[in-house]
């Protein structure tokens, strides 16, 4: 794949690039044990203490442009139990920009590598959550 003017070009198809920059078309590179969530659910999960751990993959740049509320950055491509909670059977969310990328899939995966069983992504990423109009952190 190679990447130009923002785009990224995978044979005849160009994609424009999104915050993580690793998009893909919307299958391609996601993996089978992702188990989506919503936005609503995910808004309603973050106003509970304690309910789930929400981890945003984007770049470090577009996490600090806005994020969702109580989201710690991680870095998609390299997820250690540093960045996650002692208990394993925590609820894990991971984010990215939208459907078409694929860093959360990436994240969520190492993060099930490690051992953790409740793992989730929610798969509209920050796109969708801002078109949901749901607020967000900087």
């Amino acid at each position: 794949m190679k990447r130009h003017l923002g785009l990224v070009v995978a044979g005849a198809l160009a994609l424009p690039m999104a915050a993580c920059g690793i998009c893909f078309p919307k299958s391609a590179e996601k993996h089978a044990e992702d188990r989506a969530i919503g936005v609503n659910e995910v808004a309603t999960l973050i106003n509970q203490k304690d309910a789930a751990f929400v981890y945003d993959a984007n770049s470090q740049e577009r996490y600090r442009q806005g994020h969702v509320p109580t989201a710690r950055w991680v870095p998609y491509d390299s997820v250690t139990k540093q960045h996650l909670p002692p208990k394993q059977d925590a609820l894990l969310i991971f984010y990215c920009y939208n459907e078409m990328c694929s860093a959360s899939s990436t994240a969520a995966q190492q993060a099930r590598t490690l051992g953790y069983s409740n793992v989730r992504v929610m798969e509209a990423g920050i796109e969708g959550w801002e078109k949901a109009k749901q607020r967000t952190e900087s």
